[in-house]
């Protein structure tokens, strides 16, 4: 097998992992009203201040919502591949904010509960303090990998393995 196919198979490997990523998420995040509150809540965390049910958070939700569906849809054919990759650069750089940002929340929300519980579940509420900072902490980092795979994609394409005419943009990158 020449390098040239090898590279591309590795391509197409990495953009049906991303697009799984990223439909999955879309699935998870609108299938139901617990999916479609949850992708309201951590939108909000994007815009401190602003109530979650303000139409600017509404608006943007389905704006992350069309990203994860079109961008994998996108990534997984290969149509507007860069495109579709620059979003999904994009939509994990606000993953990073987001996570660190809900950690924050949740770890001085038990810190503001810790003086009002008995000292038996002070340790509990410690915990959950360390469990609410570690889960966002690598919920944030685990952002930059697929930010880095996004990027590869903006710069490489996806191989001859995709439907993206040459003609359609170019080699605008």
């Amino acid at each position: 097998m020449s390098s040239v196919i090898r590279h591309d198979v590795a391509l197409l490997i990495l953009r049906i992992g991303m697009a799984f990523l990223f439909l999955s998420a879309a699935v998870i995040h609108s299938k139901d009203a617990a999916g479609r509150s949850s992708t309201l809540h951590y939108t909000s965390l994007l815009f401190p201040g602003t109530a979650t049910n303000s139409g600017l958070i509404k608006l943007c939700g389905f704006i992350a919502g069309a990203v994860l569906y079109l961008s994998g849809l996108g990534v997984l054919l290969g149509v507007e591949l860069k495109i579709s990759a620059f979003f999904m650069f994009l939509f994990s750089a606000c993953g990073v904010v987001i996570h660190i940002r809900d950690g924050s929340q949740a770890f001085a929300a038990a810190t503001a509960l810790e003086p009002l519980l008995p000292s038996d579940a002070v340790a509990v509420i410690r915990r959950v303090k360390g469990s609410a900072m570690a889960g966002n902490g690598s919920s944030a980092i685990k952002n930059i990998p697929v930010m880095a795979a996004a990027m590869l994609l903006m710069i490489e394409g996806g191989g001859r393995y995709g439907f993206t005419p040459q003609f359609a943009l170019g080699h605008w990158w």
